[in-house]
Parts: C-alpha cells; sequence; structure tokens
C-alpha cells in the first residue's frame, strides 16, 4: 500500500510539474529576436539597435526606432526570450540610422552612430548618446565628411583604454581605408581616414565585408585582428552567391594602433572553414601571456553548399595558432543541422562571451518567429568552455587546458610560445607583439537604479496556453494540488505511527520549482563623472518608444526566406 501511494504521488508530482513548465506562456514584450543589429559594450552596458527584432505579440522581424540595452552588472536567465525589466530601450530621432549598417563608436559614458542603411549622404557629425543623463545630441567631427549613410557589413572595434573606436571594410565602397574615432576629448572629438602603406611588410587596409574584427591590448596602444568574411578587394571566381569569394581563415590582418600601419600574418593549426557573418569575443590570460580570439558560428554561401556553424574556435594569440574548441553544457541547440549566423558577442570581464541575437538556421533554412528552441542571448563560460543556463554578473577567466597544451603554461597564463610558426616577419611586428596595454583598473560597480513598479510576470521558455483552455487547466491544477495533499497526509500518517524519525511528509520533501534567479546589486556608489577610466556606469533614463510596424503574432513553425540575393547580407545589411 505505501508503494503504491508513493508511486501514485511521484506521478501526480511529476504531471503537475511538467505541466507546469510546459503550458506557462512567454510574456508579452518579450524580446526573441534580434539579427543584422549592431552592439557595443560601454562598461557594464550592452547596447543594441539597428537590427531586425521580434517581439512576444508584437512586431516579427522589424526595423524599429529603438536603442535597446542590457545590463551585465546583472545576474538573468538566458534560457528563453529577453524580458522587458533586462531588455531596457529607448527612442532614438528620427533621423538617425536605424536600419541595419554601420557600427556603434563608444568613448566614456557616449556611444555614437556610424553610418548605417539610410542613404547616400556624407556628414561631420553623429548621432551620440549619453548613457549617463540618458540624452541624445549631434557630436560635431573634426576631420571630414567621413559618416557614410550607405555603409554596411564592415568591421569595427572599440579600443577603451585610448577612448578609440575603428571601421574598415564592408561592403559598399565610398571610402577605403581605416576610419579611426579619437574621442579622447569629448568636447573635440577629430576622425581620420588611414590609407598609407609605409614600411616593411606592410599592406592596405583590409576589404573585408562581414567578417571579424577585435580589438587587443597588445603592442605600445594596442591592436585589432581581423579575419574572415568576404575579400572584396578583387572580383570572385563565381563560388559563392556573391560577387566575392571567401577570404581563407588563416589570412589575419593586425592593425598596429600606434604606427598607423597594417600587417598580415599566416596562421596555422586547426584551420576553420571559411565563412562570414560569426562573431567574435576575447580573453587575456590572467598575466597577459596570451589573448584568446573566440569565433562562434558563422555561414558559408558556396553554390554546391551552404552551411550554416554552430562550432567554437580560438585564435590564441601572438602565437597565431588556431584551435577548435568543442564545447559542454547547455548548447545552443538541441537539433543536428542547426547553426547560427549575424550575430553578435562581446567578452564580460574576459570570463564570458555573451551571444546577441542572429538569425538561426536549421540544414540552412531560417527559423522565424519566437520559439524556446532559439533563444536571443546565449552565454558561454570561456574558462570552462561550457554553455550556461544563467548570465553572472561575477566571473573570472582561467586559461583553459586545450590553449594551455599548445601555448604553454597553466590556467593562470605563463604562455611560452609567443611568435607565429616560422617567427616573425620582421623586428616591427616582433617589437609590438612583445608589449601590453596596461588592463584599465577595477571600478566599483555604479548601483543599478530601481526597476519599473509594476515590472511583467517572470517568463519560461515554454509554448503558449490555448485561451479556451485556461480554465479547464486551472481547475485541473487545483485538483491535482488538493488530491496531493491529501495523499501527502496519509503518508505522513502512516509514517509517524511507523518510524519515530520522520519530521516531514513527501510531499514536502519534493523540490519546488526553482525560484528565478536573483537580481544582484552592489551596495550604494556615488555615480562617477565622466573619465575613460570609468569601467561603469548606471542604467540610462528610459522613454517609452513605439515601433514602427503594427504589432503581428508570432509563429514557432519554420518560414524559410527568399532565394534571392546578390550580396552577401547577413549581418548588418539587408538583401537587395
Amino acid at each position: 500500500m505505501r508503494f503504491s501511494l508513493r508511486s501514485c504521488l511521484a506521478s501526480l508530482l511529476l504531471a503537475a510539474g511538467c505541466s507546469a513548465h510546459a503550458l506557462a506562456p512567454r510574456s508579452p514584450g518579450d524580446l526573441c529576436g534580434f539579427t543584422e543589429g549592431r552592439t557595443v559594450l560601454l562598461g557594464n552596458l550592452v547596447f543594441m539597435m539597428a537590427g531586425k527584432t521580434t517581439i512576444q505579440d508584437g512586431h516579427n522581424e522589424a526595423y524599429v526606432k529603438q536603442l535597446y540595452w542590457v545590463d551585465l552588472n546583472t545576474t538573468f536567465n538566458v534560457e528563453g526570450a529577453i524580458p522587458p525589466n533586462v531588455l531596457h530601450s529607448t527612442d532614438i530621432p528620427s533621423s538617425a540610422p536605424y536600419e541595419s549598417g554601420g557600427a556603434f563608436f563608444a568613448a566614456g559614458n557616449t556611444v555614437f552612430i556610424y553610418a548605417g542603411l539610410m542613404g547616400n549622404s556624407r556628414y561631420d557629425w553623429m548621432w551620440s548618446y549619453n548613457a549617463k543623463d540618458g540624452t541624445w545630441s549631434r557630436a560635431q567631427v573634426d576631420g571630414g565628411k567621413l559618416n557614410v549613410d550607405h555603409r554596411f557589413a564592415g568591421l569595427s572595434a572599440v579600443a577603451p583604454e585610448s577612448n578609440l573606436s575603428f571601421f574598415t571594410g564592408g561592403w559598399d565602397k565610398p571610402i577605403t581605408g581605416t576610419v579611426v574615432f579619437n574621442a579622447t576629448d569629448a568636447a573635440d572629438t577629430k576622425w581620420t581616414n588611414v590609407t598609407r602603406v609605409e614600411g616593411d611588410d606592410a599592406v592596405g587596409s583590409p576589404r573585408i565585408a562581414n567578417g571579424g574584427m577585435d580589438y587587443l591590448r597588445l603592442g605600445k596602444q594596442g591592436v585589432l585582428v581581423a579575419f574572415g568574411g568576404y575579400d572584396i578587394s578583387k572580383n570572385g571566381t563565381n563560388q559563392t552567391e556573391t560577387d566575392h569569394d571567401l577570404r581563407p581563415m588563416d589570412k589575419i590582418n593586425v592593425f598596429d594602433i600606434d604606427s598607423s600601419t597594417w600587417y598580415e600574418i599566416e596562421a596555422t593549426g586547426e584551420i576553420p572553414e571559411a565563412r562570414s557573418a560569426f562573431c567574435t569575443a576575447v580573453s587575456a590570460a590572467p598575466d597577459d601571456s596570451s589573448f584568446q580570439v573566440h569565433m562562434y558560428g558563422g555561414r558559408s554561401r558556396f553554390r554546391e553548399n551552404a552551411t550554416s556553424y554552430d562550432d567554437l574556435y580560438i585564435l590564441t594569440v601572438p602565437s597565431f595558432r588556431w584551435i577548435r574548441a568543442p564545447t559542454t553544457g547547455l548548447i545552443p541547440w538541441t537539433e543536428d543541422g542547426v547553426g547560427r549566423d549575424s550575430h553578435k558577442c562581446v567578452s564580460w570581464k574576459d570570463g564570458e562571451m555573451v551571444v546577441f541575437g542572429g538569425t538561426p538556421r536549421k540544414d540552412d533554412k531560417v527559423q522565424k518567429g519566437c520559439s524556446r528552441n532559439y533563444p536571443p542571448i546565449r552565454v558561454l563560460d570561456t574558462s570552462k568552455l561550457q554553455w550556461q543556463k544563467q548570465f553572472e554578473r561575477t566571473t573570472k577567466y582561467t586559461v583553459p587546458r586545450i590553449v594551455s597544451d599548445i601555448v604553454g603554461g597553466d590556467e593562470t597564463g605563463k604562455a611560452t610560445l609567443k611568435e607565429p610558426e616560422g617567427g616573425w616577419a620582421n623586428s616591427k611586428l616582433q617589437s609590438i607583439f612583445s608589449q601590453t596595454v596596461a588592463r584599465r583598473p577595477d571600478i566599483t560597480e555604479v548601483p543599478i537604479p530601481p526597476e519599473p513598479t509594476d515590472p511583467p510576470k517572470s517568463t519560461i521558455p515554454g509554448e503558449e496556453p490555448n485561451s479556451s483552455n485556461t480554465g479547464a487547466i486551472a481547475g485541473g491544477v487545483v485538483g491535482g494540488v488538493l488530491g496531493v495533499a491529501i495523499i501527502a497526509g496519509i503518508i505522513f500518517f502512516l509514517r509517524r505511527r511507523n518510524k519515530k524519525k520522520n519530521d516531514n511528509s513527501f510531499a514536502a520533501a519534493t523540490p519546488a520549482a526553482p525560484p528565478a534567479p536573483p537580481s544582484m546589486y552592489p551596495d550604494q556608489q556615488q555615480i562617477p563623472m565622466d573619465s575613460k577610466d570609468d569601467a561603469y556606469m548606471q542604467l540610462p533614463g528610459e522613454l517609452h518608444g513605439q515601433t514602427a510596424v503594427p504589432p503581428r503574432y508570432e509563429l514557432d513553425s519554420p518560414i524559410q526566406s527568399r532565394n534571392r540575393t546578390v550580396f552577401e547580407l547577413d549581418s548588418s545589411a539587408r538583401e537587395r
């Protein structure tokens, strides 16, 4: 009798738990898709805009006139859509580029909107947003009209130590060279377009579309490392669905910021398949003896076979070795043949790579709509190479064994392999990669402003219930709970009579559903003043924004995209 009661109770509890999870709806207003946009990390805030967004019970893959941001000074779950209490937003100026293309520049407390798909005009100013006081303004820039409306699929990076931002490449070619934006003096911003090719083994600015570029704290003022994507410097050989060929992944372009010079270095190791529209994020060893550039996902559009990727590779620098890095944990996709492209990544305190948005594809077919199978954020622990269920604000980086086995040393660094295979091509490169830029000092975190007084309900990934069955579901759940309570009481009585030590019933010992991850707030601190050393800032003031299209409801079923392409526009661009 005791066995049957326990079995019945366990079955009821299991059924109740499964039903609660499966029937829990996503909340209206949750963001479940963001692709082809621009992102930048400013202190503890990740800003996003100019991408196609999909909102639960709202618009589907629409360009909206909104600036979004996520605060990485909190802990939040990443198994489902992004709720409004995690994803903040404000309106952007009516004339600001809100479609794909361009990039964010950043310095101090301000983000700048550079270029985009809005027209063919040139400007000597940019729209800027001050994250400290939540205000928009036009930032006049000395150096000419280098802000070009119609510029997309280029490469961008930010050097926070020097308040410099960079942009190069892209499909359209109104400007060749590398734009260097200097906001060291917020009241006197400047930019220049670097086109010169001087010195031994120097090369021109890489003509890359839909590749990747990152800032590394190597050299006197830092370096940029660029690779992948399409080679737009010459016509292609009809291998891809565009007019250009994919670049081989062993060709790495390096920009020395101090001398404004580009070089090309050949990487070795486990070379990835040629691809575009991937994302990258950098982690530095604790002693700066090696820097790991993580490359995740991407897509290759060969005429014979288009492939979407879901793999992770690491380019370790300064040895320039590629390492294929298997991952564990909560893998991004539960199905075979699924990959992600046109997404963005940021590195948080070296220990986490946060993946934002992207276009999920199964067997290279676009998967649209809101689906629990394709969450808009993923988090990789870069020390364990393990996908996580939630983002943690506190983290630190240790070098993975798979990297130290190649470059030497241990989890703390101490790398012994510090040059490419075959050595450096010249003494200048050797000198550049023998220096590192000092880390910015840790800054006490700024307190988070209070959340709205009536925040939306928490979201659990799952299918939405049929509204007509709501009463029946509620009644069934209530009845089940009462039945469980009665059975639990009987078991409690029987076990109390037959055993002396039994303080809790079986029902009471059953673990409850875990609570939503807590938001973690630091102690109250004074808001920092504008300074290039300020690593954190408060959340900007929010405004209630309006989308540019009427609400629509999304489906979980896949929808195939149109097979009409001229350029590769998976990242920061539209088909045309």
